[in-house]
């Protein structure tokens, strides 16, 4: 590959490692909630329904770990990717 293509490439693959944490975090922030939302969701139809809060608060802090693994296993992938380019373009 010419290092125009070897540019190209590395970046189609950053923009969509960009779209998929983009993604995980639209995804995650329909999710997450916080313990005064929960508390509200519980009480509201629930009747105060403290094992609902908690479950609820639960989801949230999971899809809060979650986004966080997406994000920092799309930015290592990129950064593995602009070295792997790098090093390819400084043995020409």
């Amino acid at each position: 590959m010419t290092k125009a293509k070897d540019l190209l490439s590395a970046g189609v693959v950053i923009l969509g490692l960009a779209a998929s944490g983009w993604g995980a975090w639209e995804t995650a922030e329909s999710v997450v909630i916080d313990e005064k939302t929960a508390t509200d969701l519980a009480s509201t139809k629930w009747n105060g329904n403290e094992a609902l809060k908690q479950a609820l608060m639960a989801q949230s802090r999971a899809a809060q770990r979650g986004l966080i693994l997406i994000v920092i296993g799309s930015v290592l992938q990129g950064v593995g990717i602009v070295i792997q380019v790098a090093t390819q373009n400084a043995r020409r």
